[in-house]
């Protein structure tokens, strides 16, 4: 696929334009706080367009990288990797999301009249092939819900190929703020078991635990 050109803030771009429905997760619901300042370049916007520095950096220096997603969420990070010439692969256990995710492409597809070759699988990371290699696995946010761990890791060091590179964006957990926020959403209840509402499929899920 030839590359073509988005902004690296894509996000941005994604939730003034692409509308999400009535879903549970939707971008309104989700980012609300975003959107209230779409237009600005307030510190949150610089906040997220700079945690997505070192996937912007991997994908510039690499030809064609084979880019893998972990819990690729709604999406927009992936289809701008996709974007610029990446072979984007996103994984996402919830259903819901998935169905976002590919409304957000078909928005992309429209707003540049180009096709956008995207893999986005719903799937458990822990499912995936060994066969497969990817040159880039990012995660932002993720990995602290990825579970069982032990497990987890493994499966990433089969998936990365030889001289790749694992991206892991998280929130400092050494900041007593984010701590409270977390606690507040979990309680002690660190790891618990998710079913998927569409497929019926249970999942262990960390619990925004945060270490």
């Amino acid at each position: 696929m030839q590359a073509f050109e988005l902004p690296s803030h894509l996000f941005r771009w994604c939730l003034t334009n692409t509308s999400s429905g009535n879903a549970v997760y939707s971008y309104e619901i989700c980012f609300g706080q975003y959107l209230k300042i779409a237009d600005g370049d307030s510190y949150l916007w610089r906040s997220y367009d700079r945690r997505l520095k070192p996937l912007i950096r991997e994908i510039s220096v690499r030809d064609k990288p084979r880019v893998l997603e972990v819990g690729s969420g709604f999406g927009h990070d992936l289809v701008w990797a996709a974007c610029r010439g990446a072979h984007a692969t996103g994984v996402e256990v919830n259903s819901e999301f998935v169905e976002i995710s590919n409304r957000t492409k078909v928005a992309i597809e429209r707003h540049t009249g180009q096709q956008v070759i995207v893999d986005i699988r719903r799937c458990n990371l822990l499912n995936m092939p060994d066969g497969q290699q990817f040159d880039v696995i990012f995660m932002k946010d993720v990995f602290h819900h990825l579970e069982p761990r032990e497990e987890v890791v493994a499966k990433l060091g089969h998936l990365l190929s030889s001289g790749g590179t694992i991206i892991i964006v998280e929130p400092n957990a050494f900041n007593p703020l984010i701590q409270l926020q977390m606690f507040r959403i979990r309680g002690f209840r660190t790891v618990v078991e998710k079913t998927d509402a569409t497929t019926g499929d249970t999942y262990l899920f960390g619990n925004e635990r945060p270490f």
